[in-house]
């Protein structure tokens, strides 16, 4: 029985691997959700504008992030966007939320949102990658957004804030997240609007006067990478910033299958195991990488096949998720007692690259 169950532990590991290299997160399905305003802001906090537009100047613009799509079903999952699309639904929520807090003075409040990204899997992320805050999390929204003020087409630049807000397990009842609502989102956005530092508007309206159309200009820089603007180039890219530049620094190299361990090694033209590099490709597909999880003792890696959707790169990431359950056990005369449970399922998770920091979430 116990090499019964082993054979089938083994055959799930490899025909999940296998199976990952034809996985696209793009195909998933899509959940638009409408951001509730349940309860209004006090009316003594004043802000000084009329209204709230916002641009989403974002690599991709059609969603925010993966969720699964049922706590049964660990491997089935949703993207995740709003009713009438990220922007509107944003703009609209902010307007509605603030309405009773606004300044009737026909100015506005111009958002351009640079990253915008929930992270329902944030302590799972690679050991590799640095967190400025490193305590656990249950979900992770992170968020750049650029400020600008001004009326009639005319803006000056206000404030950049670019940041990670973490749900910790012990506020995770207050905020009671579920399927049908994303108030941690909400939190995060109330947030980004109410900490912008107003004190300094007068300084910054005495800045250079910008039109709408030189704002949409400035923020679409983010997108004029090469390896967003040129046909990819083959090769083995080192680092994040030769992928950014579409300059692999091995031209010539090939991926040799480790059957037992389950994993690609990548050799250059003289047969050198090349053991540090961010991504390569072959002339056909895209592969980003993580830490052999079979075998973390080398510094080998397993490929993850990435795909481009817009600007963006996305992939499926293989990773164990333990879940720890509480049982009641009789024992005899004194009743029963409470045990608990580890379990551990396997998941290949939808995941997302930060063009700008190489992060995955």
């Amino acid at each position: 029985m116990k090499n019964c169950l082993l054979f089938l532990s083994v055959f799930y590991s490899t025909f999940a691997f296998s199976q990952s290299r034809n996985l696209n997160p793009d195909n998933l399905r899509t959940h638009a959700y409408d951001l509730k305003v349940k309860t209004l802001p006090p009316p003594e906090l004043k802000l000084p504008f009329a209204s709230i537009k916002i641009i989403d100047s974002r690599p991709d613009t059609s969603i925010i992030g993966f969720r699964r799509r049922s706590e049964f079903s660990p491997n089935t999952f949703k993207k995740i966007t709003l009713t009438n699309g990220v922007r509107q639904g944003i703009e609209d929520f902010y307007n509605q939320y603030y309405q009773q807090n606004f300044t009737p003075n026909g100015k506005v409040l111009l958002i351009s949102i640079r990253k915008l990204w929930i992270n329902f899997y944030p302590e799972d992320i690679s050991p590799t990658q640095k967190r400025e805050n490193a305590m656990r999390s249950v979900q992770d929204v992170h968020a750049r957004f650029e400020y600008y003020i001004g009326a009639e087409n005319e803006y000056v630049p206000l404030q950049r804030t670019d940041t990670v807000f973490q749900l910790h397990p012990a506020a995770k009842e207050s905020i009671k997240e579920d399927e049908d609502e994303l108030p941690f989102f909400c939190f995060s956005l109330e947030n980004m609007v109410e900490n912008v530092a107003y004190d300094y508007l007068k300084e910054a309206e005495a800045k250079k006067k910008m039109s709408l159309q030189d704002v949409y200009a400035y923020n679409s820089h983010a997108m004029n990478l090469p390896i967003l603007k040129e046909p990819m180039k083959t090769g083995v890219y080192l680092t994040l910033d030769e992928f950014r530049r579409n300059e692999p620094s091995i031209k010539v190299f090939k991926a040799v299958n480790v059957l037992r361990r389950r994993i690609n090694e990548i050799r250059d033209e003289k047969d050198n195991l090349i053991r540090h590099y961010f991504a390569y490709f072959d002339g056909k597909d895209l592969c980003i990488f993580s830490p052999a999880f079979l075998n973390s003792a080398t510094a080998s890696r397993n490929h993850l096949n990435a795909f481009r959707v817009q600007n963006s790169f996305q992939f499926f990431q293989f990773y164990l998720v333990t879940h720890a359950t509480s049982q009641p056990i009789d024992i005899g005369n004194k009743g029963a007692v409470s045990v608990v449970i580890p379990r551990t399922d396997a998941s290949w998770v939808p995941r997302h690259l930060d063009l700008d920091t190489g992060e995955i979430y």
